[in-house]
This record gives C-alpha cells, sequence and structure tokens, in this order.
C-alpha cells in the first residue's frame, strides 16, 4: 500500500514499511513452484544479506527446503521450495490479515 504525501505543489508517494511476516510471506509465495536466490531477493525486493537472514530462518523453521539441482556438465543448482509447514504458515496468515480487515469499519 502507498500513501501520497503533498507539500505544497509537489507530491510523492510513500511506499508503507513491510513487517518481517510481510517478508516472509512474500519469500515463501515466491518459493511455491520451486526457485532461486536471485529470483527470491527480485520477487521481493530485498538485498542479499536480508534474503540470507530470511532464507537461513525458513530453512531452520522447515518452511522451505533446499534442493540441489545438478544438470550434466553444468554447475550444482540450489531451488528453494516451501514445504507443506510454509504452506500452514500462508494459510494461517491470509486467515489472520483477512479478519484483521474485517474490523476497520
Amino acid at each position: 500500500m502507498k500513501k501520497t504525501v503533498s507539500k505544497g505543489a509537489n507530491t510523492m508517494k510513500v511506499a508503507k514499511r513491510r513487517s518481517k511476516e510481510d517478508i516472509l510471506t512474500g519469500i515463501l509465495i515466491s518459493a511455491l513452484k520451486g526457485t532461486n536466490k536471485t529470483k527470491l531477493m527480485y520477487d521481493n525486493i530485498i538485498s542479499f544479506n536480508q534474503l540470507k537472514k530470511y532464507l537461513d530462518y525458513a530453512l531452520s523453521n522447515g518452511l522451505i527446503k533446499e534442493i540441489e539441482s545438478n544438470n550434466e556438465g553444468s554447475r550444482t543448482r540450489r531451488i528453494y521450495i516451501t514445504t507443506d509447514s510454509g504452506r500452514r504458515y500462508l494459510s494461517i496468515y491470509n486467515k489472520l490479515n483477512e479478519s484483521e480487515g474485517d474490523g476497520d469499519d
């Protein structure tokens, strides 16, 4: 979500800061079908250091698994895929966000 900030004749869009949960959720969604680190970074607009922190957390908590893909004649690639636990996390996250939106009136 973006909000507009006005200062005289100048207006600019200011992005809302994402919570840690929002970033983790984005990473889990990006990895649903399997992807690499570069794609995770670009999809979620985060730095390599941020990705490393969130990926370490997701791997150690079983939300994402790492698979080594070895094509003949090329180097080993690491693919990251959201696990069943990660899918449950996404489901719970979505339910919580839906319930938050119900009481805004």
